[in-house]
């Protein structure tokens, strides 16, 4: 799992369970690699996965 050494995973949670994550990988020192998103199919469509991409382009 080499490929995972410079990645971070975040968790969005709705205070009493987790909705959904990300992973990001960062490549060199202006670009980054979005390795995995995934949001629960009961928040869905609530902006979630936007909020996540948003806040780390």
């Amino acid at each position: 799992m080499k490929y995972l050494k410079n990645s971070l995973c975040y968790v969005a949670d709705n205070n009493t369970e987790v909705v959904g994550v990300c992973v990001l990988n960062a490549r060199d020192g202006n670009n980054i690699e979005l390795f995995n998103s995934a949001v629960s199919p009961e928040v869905q469509g609530l902006g979630v996965g936007k909020v996540s991409a948003q806040g780390y382009a």
